[in-house]
């Protein structure tokens, strides 16, 4: 796990992975590389994991940030605690009071990793929260409030 910052030669590597996934993801960011692009160079933070990206936006220290996971592996799963540690030296570093993701409905795994690995609380639903080749998918949304020490 390592931070980084927003770089073309990041953003062709990525975008290779991205492409080549069967993961509901490729339907959102996969649309075209300049969307794409345009996403990681907005990230206020980059969280490279080796098998995804940690993308923080709406940082605002001492208060709020929104994080977006953007993985490409199942190692998602199987390392939580890497994830988990992430987002404890974000909030720490940041002294932040609200940490929150919102996850694509139809990704049942994700959600549940959400409240189970990650301790987020489910806050509802964002209808047509993601636009799609095909339309759009409803997003729900999680948080974790009081800062990462509860």
């Amino acid at each position: 796990m390592r931070w980084t910052s927003y770089s073309e030669e990041l953003a062709l590597c990525v975008w290779d992975k991205v492409q080549g996934s069967k993961a509901f993801w490729h339907q959102l960011e996969g649309k075209s590389y300049d969307s794409f692009n345009r996403m990681l160079q907005e990230a206020d933070l980059i969280c490279d994991f080796g098998f995804g990206l940690g993308l923080v936006t709406n940082l605002m220290p001492e208060h709020a940030c929104r994080v977006h996971g953007l993985f490409w592996s199942k190692d998602v799963f199987r390392k939580a605690k890497m994830v988990t540690t992430a987002i404890c030296l974000l909030g720490l570093r940041y002294k932040l009071a609200r940490i929150e993701c919102i996850v694509p409905v139809a990704n049942r795994g994700l959600n549940k990793y959400m409240t189970k690995y990650l301790g987020f609380s489910f806050e509802g639903t964002l209808k047509n929260y993601y636009k799609t080749a095909d339309g759009f998918a409803h997003g729900n949304i999680y948080a974790l409030i009081g800062g990462i020490n509860g």
